[in-house]
């Protein structure tokens, strides 16, 4: 009794563009004559038609180290992804620690601009003159100070939004790699498989 599947290649040698590829379709289901192929009795590949078992070796080899390639790319992918959310994640921390030391540096120019003045006020000195001087020029230092604070932290977290957008670039060309990979290494098999024939 012989093996019924609808629509799949017979293993009959019909024409086509690539030597060993049945290309004649079979609606009733295989021819049953039992040769022997790359995928069962009446599969796509018939192994003499490719350089006998040497053929379905080179295929077979192809398909490992392309499915090892494809893997170490999803994998290298995997982990840049998850680098460049750690790059997200330290870059929003910058951010909040930038914005909390800032306002600490405004808060000790504050406090030290009402250290003057009670001291002024206490000494009895009037709000004028060398006094005034000293309060103008320490606003402007806390503000120059506040200033230099933010920009330091602002530059850190744009440093990590950057690493964090080449991981994620990086990441899509591992992927891209892992399937160039799979299809160089498949397509070689293929073709030393076809030039044993």
């Amino acid at each position: 009794m012989a093996f019924r599947a609808p629509f799949l290649p017979n293993s009959g040698r019909g024409s086509s563009l690539v030597p060993g590829l049945n290309s004649s379709l079979n609606p009733t289901g295989f021819s049953g004559q039992g040769s022997t192929n790359l995928f069962g009795v009446g599969g796509l590949f018939d192994i003499e038609s490719l350089g006998g078992t040497e053929g379905t070796l080179d295929i077979a080899r192809g398909v490992n180290v392309g499915l090892a390639a494809l893997a170490s790319g999803l994998v290298q992918s995997g982990n840049l992804k998850a680098q460049a959310q750690v790059h997200r994640n330290n870059a929003a921390d910058v951010r909040r620690a930038g914005i909390l030391a800032v306002t600490s540096e405004r808060r000790k120019g504050h406090l030290a601009i009402g250290a003057i003045r009670a001291n002024a006020g206490f000494s009895g000195v009037t709000m004028s003159g060398s006094v005034m001087d000293v309060l103008l020029e320490s606003s402007r230092n806390s503000a120059r100070n506040a200033e230099l604070i933010r920009w330091d932290y602002d530059s850190r977290a744009n440093q990590l939004r950057y690493e964090a957008e080449l991981a994620d670039f990086n990441s899509d060309l591992s992927t891209l790699s892992g399937v160039a990979g799979i299809l160089g290494a498949v397509g070689g098999g293929l073709s030393s498989a076809v030039q044993r024939t």
